[in-house]
C-alpha cells in the first residue's frame, strides 16, 4: 500500500511507492520438471542395478571358489601304475607294450613305455592287476600287484632276453637233427606262420611251402586218398 512523506525542499508531499517481493514458504517451493523427474528415475535404475550385478558377481566367485577348494581337497581319483623298464644291463627298453588286467574289476587298460624306458598308467580302481610285459627280443614278463585306493605304485622292471628259437627235424630215420645240421633246404611253418595266414583249411596253409601243391578231386574237406593228392617236389606221397 503506497504511503506519503513530505519532501522539504519541493514544499509538498512526496508519494512513495513500496514494491514488497513475495515470501515464499517451504512448501511453495518450485516443483522439479518431467526431464529432472526422468534423470532421477534413470539415475536410480542404473544405481539398482549396479547394486544387482555386484552381488551376483559376489556370489558367482564365492561358488567357484568354494568348488575349487573342495576340488582342491579332495585331490586327483584313482590309482597310478608307473616304474621304469630296463634290460639285464640297466639299459632303458622303450616300445614295451603293457597290459593291465583287473583280477576283480575286470579292467582292462594297455600303454607303452617310452624312450625312456618309463611308464605312468593312472586313474586306476583298487584291485589286484595282473600285469603284462613283452617286447621283441625279450621274454614276456608277467606279475600280480595289489594297488589301493588312490595310490601310486611304482615299478622296477627289468626284462631278460629271449633265447633264440631251435628248429628240431624229425626225419624218415626217426632220428631227431637241428635245421642247421640238415645238409637238404627245409622249409618250417611254426605256430605264428599258421595263425597269420589267411587260409581257412590246414591244408590251404600247406600250400606256402615252396615247391608243395595240394589237388582235391572234390569239395569235400576230409583228407582221403581218394578225393584229394598231394605232391612236394614233384613227388607224390607214395614216393613216385
Amino acid at each position: 500500500m503506497p504511503w506519503y512523506s513530505w519532501d522539504e525542499t519541493l514544499d509538498k508531499p512526496m508519494r512513495i511507492s513500496l514494491i514488497s517481493s513475495p515470501i515464499r514458504s517451504r512448501n511453495s517451493q518450485t516443483r522439479p520438471s518431467e526431464g529432472e523427474n526422468r534423470q532421477a528415475r534413470l539415475e536410480f535404475m542404473l544405481k539398482n542395478h549396479y547394486l544387482k550385478s555386484h552381488h551376483i558377481g559376489l556370489m558367482l566367485c564365492s561358488f567357484v571358489l568354494a568348488i575349487s577348494i573342495a576340488g582342491a581337497s579332495q585331490g586327483p581319483q584313482g590309482g597310478v601304475l608307473s616304474g621304469q623298464i630296463t634290460d639285464q644291463t640297466d639299459l632303458a627298453v622303450g616300445g614295451v607294450q603293457i597290459r593291465l588286467r583287473g583280477l576283480s574289476t575286470a579292467v582292462i587298460r594297455a600303454s607303452r613305455s617310452g624312450q625312456d624306458g618309463s611308464f605312468s598308467i593312472q586313474d586306476l580302481p583298487p584291485d589286484s592287476y595282473q600285469v603284462r610285459l613283452s617286447a621283441p627280443g625279450f621274454r614276456e614278463h608277467a606279475e600280480v600287484v595289489l594297488l589301493g585306493e588312490n595310490q601310486t605304485l611304482n615299478l622296477n622292471i627289468r626284462l631278460r632276453v629271449a633265447l633264440l628259437p631251435e628248429t628240431i627235424i624229425v626225419t624218415p630215420t626217426g632220428n631227431e637233427r637241428r635245421v642247421g645240421d640238415l645238409a637238404a633246404a627245409v622249409s618250417v611253418l611254426n605256430e605264428e606262420d599258421i595263425h597269420r595266414s589267411p587260409a581257412l583249411a590246414l591244408d590251404d596253409v600247406l600250400r606256402q611251402v615252396p615247391t608243395f601243391s595240394l589237388f582235391r578231386r572234390t569239395s569235400s574237406l576230409a583228407a582221403h586218398p581218394t578225393s584229394q593228392g598231394v605232391s612236394l617236389r614233384g613227388i607224390g606221397p607214395s614216393g613216385v
